[in-house]
């Protein structure tokens, strides 16, 4: 990954999270609460945001699946063919 293309992935995540951060999540939705909790698992786990973000919006990708794909070696990207 470029160094540019890794300082636009780091300001994607910090946007998101002051968003995050300034959400009232009184307002929120149970499938926003859903979606918000499995985006972060995934980039906890190691999925770049805009993968992270393609698999959480998706409710038939096993979360455990994607997460034991990347924690047994497979990539993020071959891990979000698999899935998707």
């Amino acid at each position: 990954m470029s160094n540019q293309s890794q300082e636009q992935e780091e300001l994607a995540w910090a946007d998101a999270s002051e968003a995050l951060d300034e959400t009232d999540w009184n307002l929120e939705t149970e499938p926003e609460r859903i979606f918000r909790w499995r985006l972060q698992q995934l980039a906890d786990a190691g999925y770049d945001y805009r993968l992270a973000f393609k698999l959480a919006l998706r409710p038939y990708v096993d979360l455990h699946q994607a997460i034991r794909l990347l924690s047994s070696g497979c990539s993020a990207t071959t891990a979000a063919r698999i899935l998707l």
